[in-house]
C-alpha cells in the first residue's frame, strides 16, 4: 500500500485551550471549524490538528513548509513557519513528507527554534542533506552492514542478501516513519496514529476556492477528466 502525508509533529506539547485556540496563536484570524475527525481521514480541509499523549499532530501543505521553495507557496509557508516557531520556541517540531507514488520523502527537526537536521529525497536520490544524523537515524542504519564501495557507501541487509545494495536514500521513508514514532511513539503508518482523533479546520480563503475548483471540475466532460496529468489526481 502506498504512503502519502504532510504532518507537522510538536513535543511536548498540548492542546490544553483546543485547536482553534492555538490557530489563533498562530495568527489565523479567518478559519472555520468542520468537524473531528480521525487522523487517517484528515485533509480534504486546510488542517487537521490532533494530539497523542504530549505530541501535537498537525496534517497540512504546510509540513512542505521547509522543503518548498517555489515562489507561489513560500511567503505562506515562511509565515506559518515562524508562526510555529515562535509558539513553540521550547519543543522540538518536526516535519514530515511523504509521496509513495512518486518516491518523494522529506523530514525535518527543530529544536529550540531552530533548524537542527533536515534531508528530503526522490526516486532513489537525497535532494537536500543538512545537519547532523540524528540519534533515529544511526540507530536504524546500525541495522545494516555498511560498505564502502570506491569512494561510495552503500548499505546490505544482515538477514536478506536478496536486498541488494541501498543507498541511504533508499531508506528515506523508514527513517522519516522512525522519527514519527520518535514523536508520537508510534509508525507513521500505524494503527494508533490513524485512529488518533482531531479536528479539520478551513482557513483563509481556502473554502472558498476549493469550491470553486470543485465546481470547474463538474463542469469538465468525461472525455477531458480522463486525460488529466496522473498528478492531478492527487491534488
Amino acid at each position: 500500500m502506498g504512503q502519502k502525508t504532510q504532518t507537522i509533529l510538536i513535543r511536548p506539547a498540548r492542546l490544553d485551550d483546543g485547536p482553534d485556540q492555538l490557530l489563533a496563536d498562530l495568527g489565523f484570524e479567518k478559519r472555520r471549524r468542520i468537524c473531528e475527525t480521525p487522523f487517517s481521514k484528515g485533509g480534504p480541509c486546510s488542517i487537521w490538528i490532533g494530539a497523542l499523549g504530549d505530541c501535537i499532530v498537525i496534517y497540512s501543505d504546510f509540513a512542505f513548509a521547509p522543503f518548498d521553495e517555489a515562489p507561489a507557496d513560500s511567503e505562506a509557508f515562511k509565515s506559518f513557519e515562524e508562526s510555529i516557531l515562535r509558539c513553540f520556541a521550547d519543543a522540538d517540531i518536526a516535519a514530515l513528507t511523504l509521496h509513495s507514488v512518486v518516491g518523494a520523502w522529506g523530514f525535518a527537526v527543530f529544536r529550540n527554534g531552530a533548524l537542527v537536521r533536515r534531508q528530503s529525497g526522490a526516486d532513489g536520490t537525497i535532494d537536500c542533506d543538512e545537519g547532523q544524523r540524528l540519534e533515529e537515524e544511526d540507530a536504524y542504519l546500525s541495522k545494516l552492514v555498511r560498505v564502502d564501495v570506491q569512494g561510495a557507501v552503500i548499505y546490505r541487509s544482515q538477514d536478506d542478501a536478496d536486498d541488494g545494495d541501498l543507498s541511504e536514500a533508499d531508506f528515506g521513508p523508514e527513517l522519516t516513519s522512525e522519527i514519527c514514532r520518535s514523536f508520537t511513539g508510534f509508525a507513521i503508518n500505524s494503527r494508533e496514529l490513524a485512529d488518533a482523533r482531531g479536528t479539520e479546520f478551513w482557513l483563509n480563503d481556502d473554502e472558498a476556492e476549493h469550491t470553486a475548483r470543485l465546481k470547474k471540475s463538474q463542469a469538465t466532460t468525461p472525455i477531458q477528466q480522463l486525460s488529466r496529468p496522473w498528478w492531478k489526481f492527487w491534488a
